[in-house]
């Protein structure tokens, strides 16, 4: 039997109400759906997340590692002369890392409308093809206009990749299993900067004046072709919705679409882009939810200058680069033990606020000591304290705006858009006759947690109320 997509069902959680016996596609699902027993049921659901992990969630982790990679290549580049060869000024360096959050933020949401209305497997490989081409062409450069030309066209293309894939992974993934994922996707992240800076340790090393061209080219020309290369593979691997992918069996299709009814209530399919983006607008919810994640970045925007701060240590630029990896990594294992915990308890304020507050105490030994294992030990807290709270925060938006499905597009896109304004202001947070101690990036860092902090115990205070309504928002 060809399962065909769900349509709208009861639900209480957006105030609407559908009749699902209106639908006989549905109907048809939930008749197979309830010949299943209670421990076939709980098999099936094994053996989808075990797919759904290894072909999904394996694929996605290495597309975001790639799309870290290509975006922060040119802070590693900074560290091998790129500024002195296209004669950028500290100014200059600035806006050529904040031009490619304009891009970005250009395309968040009508990439993540468009992604709920086309297919992920070629959607999301198709962007990913041409940001590689895109990095691959920084190589070109010659000037300060061409490099911000460059980046601008990179932050348009990448765009659709990290809202899209939370998008996607919500389509799938309960919320009680959802936290954990999106930290291990934006581990991704954190594994890039691990890995980029060890792969431009080797990059650098050994192809400095090959055919003529300095290290930092071939930087971009070897990391942009991994990334057109794995781009192709994906389009084998990435599977659509549960309605129309094809190496599920019968039963797992099933399974796939009935075990989030519960939580997504309203999943219909026919909201359009403008309708969407209204309802996205018309909920309070999504307006606070911007606000924390903007303070969240902007606390974050530390992570564009990383290889910069660490090279104030005093260290040559090999040592830099493999201690570069330290943070990230130790950092890493933090994460993930933090959202698992969140997932298990099924809260989200109270463990963003305790990472934020982390991060604080990071942020102040940074700016109060110069010594070389302190700042490293800050590094950790920073990374770890501030990318948890990110992550926790990222996949709040499901359980918060669970439908309809354009209108939970809406609300991740719009989300991680105006959360990447913090990159914006946060790229001349950094100039270098501020190093080592970046008092004014540090100051505005720590008020962005500060902020963010009173934004989400807000957030929690308002959702209690709702769920005494009947909802049943996560806290």
């Amino acid at each position: 039997m060809d399962i065909k997509p769900l349509s709208p069902v009861s639900s209480k959680k957006d105030g609407t109400h559908v009749s699902i016996s209106e639908d006989d596609a549905l109907q048809n699902v939930l008749v197979e759906y309830s010949a299943y027993s209670r421990e076939q049921i709980a098999a099936i659901e094994r053996r989808l997340k075990l797919k759904l992990d290894l072909r999904l969630f394996s694929c996605l982790i290495i597309m975001y590692i790639l799309n870290y990679i290509d975006r922060n290549a040119l802070p590693i580049a900074k560290l091998v002369g790129i500024e002195s060869e296209l004669g950028l000024s500290s100014t200059d360096y600035a806006s050529c890392l904040s031009i490619l959050y304009v891009g970005y933020l250009l395309m968040q949401i009508p990439s993540n409308l468009m992604l709920s209305r086309m297919r992920p497997s070629l959607y999301l490989p198709g962007a990913m093809i041409i940001w590689g081409c895109v990095s691959a062409s920084t190589a070109a450069t010659h000037n300060f206009a061409q490099l911000m030309g460059v980046r601008l066209v990179l932050g348009f293309f990448e765009a659709p990749f990290f809202a899209g894939a939370v998008f996607l992974c919500s389509s799938w993934y309960k919320a009680s299993e959802l936290s954990l994922r999106i930290a291990i996707l934006f581990g991704g992240s954190m594994l890039s900067g691990s890995f980029g800076s060890l792969m431009a340790l080797g990059i650098t090393d050994t192809m400095a004046g090959v055919h003529g061209l300095s290290s930092w080219r071939w930087l971009f020309i070897i990391e942009g072709g991994m990334t057109i290369g794995f781009a192709i593979l994906s389009m084998f691997i990435l599977p659509n919705y549960p309605h129309n992918t094809r190496w599920l069996s019968k039963e797992e299709a099933v399974v796939a679409q009935v075990r989030l009814l519960d939580e997504l209530g309203n999943e219909g399919d026919d909201s359009s882009f403008w309708q969407g983006m209204s309802l996205m607008l018309s909920d309070p919810k999504a307006w606070i939810m911007m606000t924390n994640h903007l303070l969240i970045t902007i606390t974050a925007s530390f992570t564009n200058f990383f290889p910069t701060i660490m090279a104030t240590l005093g260290f040559d630029t090999r040592i830099t680069y493999a201690l570069l990896s330290v943070p990230y990594l130790t950092g890493l294992c933090i994460v993930l033990l933090t959202c698992w915990y969140a997932d298990r308890q099924r809260q989200r304020a109270y463990w963003i606020v305790g990472n934020l507050a982390v991060c604080m105490v990071g942020i102040a030994i940074v700016g109060g000591t110069l010594n070389i294992p302190a700042r490293l030990i800050a590094s950790i807290l920073m990374v770890s304290g501030v990318t948890s709270a990110s992550n926790i925060n990222l996949a709040w938006i499901g359980t918060s705006i669970p439908s309809p499905k354009g209108k939970r597009a809406a609300a991740v896109a719009a989300v991680n858009m105006v959360g990447n304004l913090g990159n914006v202001i946060g790229s001349y947070l950094f100039p270098d006759n501020q190093a080592p101690r970046y008092p004014m990036a540090l100051g505005v860092e720590g008020g962005g947690a500060i902020l963010a902090i009173i934004g989400v115990l807000l957030y929690r205070l308002y959702l209690a109320r709702q769920n005494q309504n009947s909802f049943a928002y996560v806290l």
